[in-house]
Parts: C-alpha cells; sequence; structure tokens
C-alpha cells in the first residue's frame, strides 16, 4: 500500500510542477502549446498510476493467505441416534482475507465444510454414509428439497449399502474405476440403468485427475446438482465428485460429493468454497 502512497504522490508533484510551470511562460503561442501538452502528458501519466494501482489492489485482494475462521457444531442424527453439536477451534483456511471474512467452518461429529456465516448445519448419517447440509434457515427441514442457498457434503461408503451410490459416481465420471461398478452390478440387486441414473449433457465438467472432477449445474437447469436434495433456480450449482481409492479400480472406500449454491452473483465465493474443500479432502 505504501508503494501505491508513494506513485500517486510523484504523479501529482508531476503534474502540479507542470502546472505552475505554465504559469511563469510568456504568453508566446509555442510556448503555451509546449506547456499544454506537458501538462496533458502529466495527466495521463497520472492516470495511468491510478490505473495500475487500482489493479494491484484487485490483485492483493484475491492473493491467498493463511487466515482463520469461526467453527461453528452441528448437531447430527442418523442409526444410532442425536449427536450434540461438538465444539471446536478457529479453522484454518487458505483463501483471500476478503473471502475468508465472508465464511465459516460448520462441522458435525463426522464432517465438515465452509459456507457463509450465519447459517446452520445439521447432519445425516447411517450405515451408507452421511450428509452435511448447511443452509441460512435454522428450522429448514433436513431430507426436503432445497429451493434456495446451500452447502451441501455427502459421504457415500463403498463398501456398504452406500455402494450403489459409490457405483452411480463412477459409471458417470470416472471410467478408469469400472471394475467396481461392474462388481456392484454383478450383485444383481440393482440394475445398471438403476445405478446408473439420468445423464446431464448440460453439465461443465473439469477433471482434475482419474479419481477427481468439478462440475458446475447450470442456473434453471437439472444436472448433477440437482440428483441431489438440490432444486434447480436462478443460480448455477458448484462442486465435485471424488474417490477416495488405493488405486486398484476395484477398491474404492468412499465416493466424496460437494454441491455449493449461493446467492446469486456470489459464484466467486462459491468457487473458493469448492478449492478449499478439494485441498482439505485431497489430503
Amino acid at each position: 500500500m505504501q508503494a501505491i502512497a508513494n506513485m500517486h504522490a510523484i504523479a501529482y508533484f508531476i503534474v502540479k510542477s507542470f502546472q505552475e510551470s505554465e504559469v511563469q511562460f510568456s504568453p508566446a503561442t509555442d510556448e503555451v502549446k509546449q506547456v499544454s501538452s506537458r501538462v496533458r502528458a502529466a495527466t495521463s501519466l497520472i492516470l495511468i498510476i491510478s490505473i495500475a494501482a487500482a489493479a494491484h489492489a484487485a490483485t492483493k485482494a484475491k492473493k491467498s493467505a493463511i487466515v482463520t475462521v469461526p467453527f461453528v457444531g452441528c448437531k447430527s442424527d442418523g442409526q444410532v441416534g442425536p449427536k450434540p453439536a461438538p465444539k471446536g477451534e478457529p479453522h484454518k483456511v487458505k483463501l483471500p482475507p476478503a473471502m475468508a471474512k465472508q465464511l465459516a467452518y460448520y462441522a458435525s461429529e463426522g464432517l465438515g465444510v465452509l459456507a457463509p456465516k450465519g447459517w446452520s448445519g445439521f447432519d445425516r448419517y447411517g450405515s451408507d454414509g452421511e450428509i452435511l447440509t448447511i443452509t441460512p434457515a435454522p428450522d429448514s427441514n433436513p431430507g426436503s428439497k432445497i429451493t434456495g442457498p446451500c452447502v451441501e457434503l455427502q459421504v457415500s461408503e463403498g463398501g456398504t449399502s452406500g455402494r450403489f451410490a459409490v457405483a452411480g459416481i463412477v459409471a458417470r465420471f470416472f471410467p478408469h474405476y469400472k471394475k467396481y461398478l461392474d462388481d456392484v452390478v454383478k450383485e444383481g440387486l440393482e440394475s445398471k440403468s438403476e445405478i446408473v441414473g439420468k445423464r446431464f449433457a448440460s453439465d461443465k465438467l473439469t477433471y482434475k485427475n482419474d479419481h477427481m472432477v468439478e462440475f458446475k449445474t447450470p442456473a434453471k437447469t437439472n444436472g448433477f446438482g440437482t440428483n441431489s436434495d438440490f432444486k434447480k433456480n436462478a443460480a448455477p450449482i458448484y462442486g465435485f465428485a471424488m474417490l477416495l481409492t488405493s488405486g486398484d479400480s476395484s477398491d474404492i472406500s468412499q465416493a466424496i460429493v460437494l454441491r455449493v449454491r449461493l446467492q446469486e452473483g456470489k459464484d466467486e465465493l462459491a468457487s473458493q468454497i469448492v478449492q478449499q474443500s478439494e485441498r482439505e479432502l485431497s489430503q
């Protein structure tokens, strides 16, 4: 910031000097034109420096840093009954500070994820996995269709009844792990068409590797983002699907899916939530 202030001071001094010089010149036409030209040049210089300073400030605002966000405990309920909200310390993240100020870390006993401050979370769990749902409404009904903003983190267990959800994710995104899908289909409990489900051509996919893919379901469109508790609305859904695996194409311990839909115009914040979650869950 000091460097920016220095640039402004230098530019101002240049313009001021030229303006004072203009008063000292004789009124001869050539001399007046010469001074006017210098003033225009100096004015252009200060404009250029101001633009550069603004660009520098904008870049700095987007630069990530290690900062902390508040911890918010979330209650759970499921197979063995309700569990209280845990207590925790502020959570470290690597985000642009301006973004981090808008977020908190919501965590149940088993899962945790970033979401906007002031929201409320609830965790549902069972033998197949668990889902942590965070919304602005503290009294939202877990499991009901979500029509507004939401952050939802879902983990499906690959060695239990969650394997059908895992196999569906493999079928959609991860051909390298086709053997896992084939093994689940061979059980004969669900057909391949039931496991695979509907394809969504409108989704934008970005592969990070053979076991992680980012997705974006466009606004007002059904896609993988709405293949869940989410109903489509005027905002897009960002997220990722990833597999936790030993590397063996038939051995998948878990499939993790994050879905993020914020208010319209909050796309960059949604993207930061996705990126931070990827970093944490990939460790």
